[in-house]
């Protein structure tokens, strides 16, 4: 599954070059945790022990929630698109807007 993910904010007080983003749908935290759903997370582009990109929960004002790595977190080099691409989301340039058609679901922006 492809879900889509946009930018909320750049989060200058976070590790690196970090920015907030919203998911749609919600991910599940962790396969041993499948009823804990995040929406919201920080992907991190930082320098430890050489380029990362890590991905964490966050709430939706940016705090983080959890120090834990969610899936897709890339170890090597700095890719955000990448790192929420394997994490299973799309980065999209603006918000959807919510359909009435489809009952409340989100439809991509034109």
């Amino acid at each position: 599954m492809i879900g889509l993910a946009w930018k909320i904010k750049d989060v200058s007080d976070f590790m690196g070059r970090t920015g907030l983003y919203r998911l749609n749908p919600r991910a599940i935290f962790s396969p041993a945790e499948p009823t804990r759903l995040v929406s919201h997370v920080l992907v991190s582009e930082c320098w430890h022990n050489g380029p990362n990109t890590i991905i964490f929960a966050a709430n939706d004002e940016g705090i983080l929630c959890d120090w834990t790595e969610l899936p897709g977190t890339i170890y090597g080099r700095h890719d955000t698109a990448g790192a929420l691409r394997a994490f299973g989301y799309r980065i999209i340039e603006e918000k959807p807007r919510e359909s009435r058609k489809t009952g409340g679901g989100l439809t991509l922006p034109r």
